[in-house]
């Protein structure tokens, strides 16, 4: 079954922290990115929607339209999963959350976080209305996160998700290729980690990890066949010229670890575990990353 894979993404995946740029405005949009980490998403919306008059241009505007687009998502989501809300309550949610996005794009057309929740929520509107309008939705999911990359090449949840639709969708009847899932997956992890490292970025996306070891265990390569396509992946991704195109043979930059896809995969999901384990206070997005980690693992058999 196609499952648009953005839920936990947007619940517990790592985001851009408040523009130190945007005063007077830079401690509401703070305040916000703390509500939402925290999982408190109402309240979260409602300091933004209370503050938004203070936005005196259109580019502080975006700045609160794309957290409100953000915020409005993940309070359909977890209404949906608290069953509190029905499907077409979500789904109207959901519309409205993508109308924010639509006006930030509106207000600032360069802003990459406007385009990557307006594909979230076309996502999970997908998902919620069911398998065929999953695969209805794809296409436009895709196109939207390549105007994310457009305007922020290193934008790293976008290749995160972009991943995702590459693995899930059907490739006899779309553009899925579970080979460009792992080579966007990889890439996504690669730009993510530098940017926590300069605080960029406020935590690590454990979703991000998890989808890279499902993608190696559907693509199942051994060792010498992981080695023997490295000469044509970085053939093929130093001849291609657009930029998300050129990404999908990004293994081809790098040395691999003489083992199989499968080995990798565990040895990624065994890590993502440890380092969970490992976290004194875990947050809520922290037990729920734990979970799906574990059960992952327990596929891998």
């Amino acid at each position: 079954m196609f499952f648009l894979c953005v839920l936990a993404l947007t619940l517990a995946g790592a985001f851009p922290l408040a523009a130190q740029d945007a005063a007077p405005n830079a401690e509401t949009l703070k305040q916000a990115d703390d509500l939402d980490w925290i999982g408190q998403f109402r309240q979260e919306k409602e300091l933004l929607l209370g503050d938004l008059p203070k936005a005196a241009t259109p580019a502080e505007q975006a700045e609160f339209q794309w957290r409100i687009s953000r915020a409005t998502l993940n309070i359909g989501d977890s209404g949906l999963k608290d069953k509190v809300l029905t499907n077409e309550q979500a789904l109207n949610i959901f519309e409205e959350g993508e109308s924010w996005a639509d006006k930030a794009i509106k207000s600032n057309p360069s802003l990459a976080e406007a385009y990557f929740w307006k594909s979230a929520n076309i996502g999970v509107w997908g998902q919620t209305k069911g398998v065929l309008d999953s695969l209805f939705k794809a296409g436009p999911m895709h196109d939207t996160l390549k105007i994310v990359l457009k305007y922020d090449p290193d934008y790293a949840d976008a290749f995160y998700v972009l991943g995702e639709l590459y693995e899930k969708v059907p490739g006899f009847i779309s553009f899925g290729n579970v080979e460009y899932a792992v080579s966007l997956g990889r890439k996504a992890i690669d730009v993510m980690e530098p940017q926590i490292a300069s605080g960029k970025l406020r935590g690590r996306n454990y979703s991000a990890y998890i989808a890279l070891a499902n993608h190696l265990w559907a693509r199942n390569w051994d060792a010498a066949r992981r080695a023997s396509a490295k000469a044509g992946q970085l053939r093929q991704y130093n001849e291609r010229k657009a930029y998300l195109e050129k990404n999908f043979f990004y293994e081809g930059t790098l040395t691999l670890k003489p083992i199989s896809d499968r080995d990798e995969a565990r040895q990624i999901t065994a890590s993502v575990i440890h380092e969970l384990e490992g976290i004194a206070k875990p947050s809520a997005s922290n037990v729920s990353d734990l979970k799906v980690a574990r059960e992952t693992a327990a596929n891998f058999k």
